[in-house]
Parts: C-alpha cells; sequence; structure tokens
C-alpha cells in the first residue's frame, strides 16, 4: 500500500472515530451530565500539568474530537490570565486547526460527498476557493454553530486553500478565544470586559455581512 492511500485510510479512520466521539459526548450530556463535566476538568487539570506542550496537546484533541474547545480556552485564562491565556489559546487553537485540516486534506472528497449529498458537495468545492467561501468560513467560526472539530476536517476535504483556511479561521475564533479567557480569568462579569466584547462581535458581525453580500454580488 502507497504511503497516501495509507495516510488516506488513516485520516479517514480518525474522522469516523471524531464523529463517534461526538455522538458519544452527546449521549453523556443527556444520561451522565456530572461524569462527563468531571471527566472533562480531570483531562483539562491532567494535560495542563504539562505546561505549554499540554495546551497545544489538548487544543488539537479538541479540534480532531467532539472535546469542547472552550474547555481550554478558559483553563488558559484561569492559569495564565487574560492576555497570555488569549494569546496562547489563540495560537494553540490555529495549531489544532492546521492539523484537523490536513487530517482532512487526506481525506477522499467522496467521503464528505456521502454525506452532505453529491449536489450541495459539488457547490461547496466550486466555492471553497471563492471569496464567498472564505467569507463563510469566517461567518462560520465568528458565529460557531457547528462543532470546531467537523469545519476543520470539512475545510479540508472540500479543496479550500490552505492560507485562506488560515486566515478565516485566524480572525474568526478572536471573539471566542478572547471571551473564554475573559470567562477563565475571571474577568467576564467586569461591566468594561461585557462592553467590550459586544461591541467588537457587534462590528465584526456587522463588517462581516457587509463583505459577504460585496462578494456575493
Amino acid at each position: 500500500m502507497k504511503y497516501a492511500e495509507l495516510l488516506g485510510k488513516l485520516s479517514s479512520i480518525l474522522i469516523v472515530l471524531s464523529a463517534l466521539s461526538f455522538v458519544a459526548v452527546g449521549i453523556a450530556v443527556v444520561l451522565a451530565p456530572e461524569a462527563l463535566k468531571a471527566f472533562f476538568d480531570t483531562s483539562i487539570k491532567e494535560i495542563h500539568s504539562i505546561g505549554l506542550l499540554g495546551s497545544v496537546l489538548i487544543m488539537t484533541i479538541a479540534a480532531l474530537t467532539a472535546f469542547p474547545a472552550e474547555l481550554p480556552a478558559i483553563a488558559c485564562g484561569a492559569m495564565y490570565g487574560l492576555t497570555p491565556g488569549f494569546i496562547i489559546t489563540w495560537i494553540t487553537a490555529m495549531i489544532g486547526a492546521s492539523v484537523a485540516f490536513f487530517v482532512g486534506r487526506f481525506v477522499e472528497p467522496a467521503f464528505l460527498e456521502v454525506v452532505i449529498g453529491k449536489k450541495v458537495f459539488a457547490l461547496v468545492r466550486k466555492k471553497a476557493n471563492e471569496n464567498t467561501g472564505i467569507m463563510t468560513l469566517f461567518l462560520i467560526r465568528l458565529v460557531p454553530l457547528f462543532p470546531f472539530f467537523v469545519v476543520n476536517f470539512a475545510s479540508g476535504m472540500s479543496g479550500m486553500k490552505y492560507h485562506s483556511y488560515l486566515l478565516a479561521t485566524g480572525v474568526g475564533i478572536i471573539p471566542g478565544a478572547f471571551v473564554s479567557s475573559a470567562i477563565g480569568a475571571g474577568l467576564i462579569f467586569a461591566n468594561t470586559v461585557i462592553v467590550l466584547i459586544a461591541l467588537s462581535v457587534f462590528l465584526l458581525t456587522a463588517f462581516s455581512i457587509k463583505i459577504y453580500r460585496s462578494s456575493s454580488v
């Protein structure tokens, strides 16, 4: 078996396992929420005890599985403070998102085609490298309606160029990373921080919608 084929099969297996983890977390939320919370808390504590390497590791896990990315981000804010926590969260999230993107790159496009349908997949692939594709990804990151790891994999499988993915993801996750770090640092309840966060999200959303409409013309 060729190296590329082996890598493709391993990537496909990883995506299947990631999907199963999403289902498992969903079931655990319904049946055993306290046990799930304890598992997440213990995992974050143990991995973060390693230091910065642990932060990279746990965020990569979050980028590849259903492990909520917000939890390690909050932990970074609690451990390092608002500004360092935000910077570490952003960098580690980008590393994890990049790993997941390239995993998706090695998976057969037919995999995503089966999940979302041939016609939808054809449209997604056509738009992936256009301005509308970049702005759509940016809006999804800004207002996360889909699991972090699903968007990472799907972007890689769609054929989107890495630099476009990097730009949309890097800018789009800023508000979420900041909010999570602020929560961890204990500043989220300060009125000034709340106003700044709300203003930032409003301006970014308005600006992104304007660009999206312009690029669709």
